[in-house]
Formats: C-alpha cells, sequence, structure tokens
C-alpha cells in the first residue's frame, strides 16, 4: 500500500466523520439560532468549517489524483467508483450547498435550510460510500 493510498483512505474516513456531523448535528441547529444573527453566526461557520475540512478535502482530491494517474483503477475497478463518487462530492458541494451557503449567509431561509440539509444527504451518502469502497479494497488486499 502506497502512501497517497494511506493519505486517501485517511483523508476519507476523515470527511465521512465529518460530513454525518454536519448532516445530523450541525445543519439541523441552524434553525435553532436567532434569526436576527443569523447570518453572522453563519458565516462564522463557513470560515471555521474551510479551516477544518478544507486541507482534508485538498488531500482526499490530490491523493486520489495520484491513485488515478497510477491506473489502480484498471486492477481494482472500486477505485473508478470511488473516484466518480468523490467527482460526485465535488459537484454537489460546488453546484448545491456552496450556492445555498451564499444565500443563507445574506439571510436566513427556512425553505434555504431545508435544501441544505436535504441535498447534504448527497455528499453524506457518496463520502460514506466511497469509505466503504476503500474498506473492500484495503481488506481485499489484506487477504
Amino acid at each position: 500500500m502506497s502512501w497517497w493510498e494511506i493519505l486517501h483512505l485517511i483523508s476519507t474516513a476523515f470527511m465521512v466523520g465529518v460530513i454525518w456531523y454536519v448532516q445530523l448535528v450541525h445543519y439541523p441547529m441552524f434553525d435553532e439560532y436567532d434569526k436576527a444573527r443569523f447570518s453572522k453566526i453563519h458565516n462564522r461557520h463557513q470560515v471555521l468549517t474551510t479551516f477544518v475540512v478544507g486541507p482534508m478535502m485538498l488531500m482526499e482530491v490530490l491523493s486520489g489524483c495520484l491513485i488515478f494517474d497510477a491506473e489502480l483503477f484498471l486492477a481494482q475497478p472500486l477505485w473508478l467508483v470511488s473516484a466518480f463518487l468523490l467527482l460526485g462530492v465535488w459537484l454537489s458541494t460546488a453546484c448545491l450547498q456552496m450556492p445555498c451557503h451564499f444565500k443563507l449567509e445574506r439571510r436566513y431561509s427556512a425553505r434555504g435550510l431545508k435544501f441544505l440539509v436535504r441535498s447534504n444527504w448527497l455528499r453524506t451518502l457518496a463520502w460514506t460510500s466511497r469509505l466503504v469502497c476503500l474498506a473492500i479494497i484495503f481488506q481485499g488486499r489484506a487477504l
């Protein structure tokens, strides 16, 4: 197992933990915040969350590129499945969650928050599926 595969597994496992926490605890709590201070709280959430998830997401995608470049998917097709799931995470983030966050940053919206929580299930399930794929890949190597 190469160092970038280990980094990939670590970064994916970290993001799975973060996304489940965000999905089940953090995003639903947004509705409990004082609506008059919501934009300020939300902005702080965005900045602080970027410091936590940014490096790991970057590590995950860079190590994924090294894995793709090494053509590991030729020997194990689950690498390709995992890569497409990662692409789905990034597309969902860029096309669904980020625009929703930008709108919520300007003004609280119950509808916008509901969309954020519901659409985030795409990332939650994709990241979890990625971790399952990686667990199968690495478990298969251990046999």
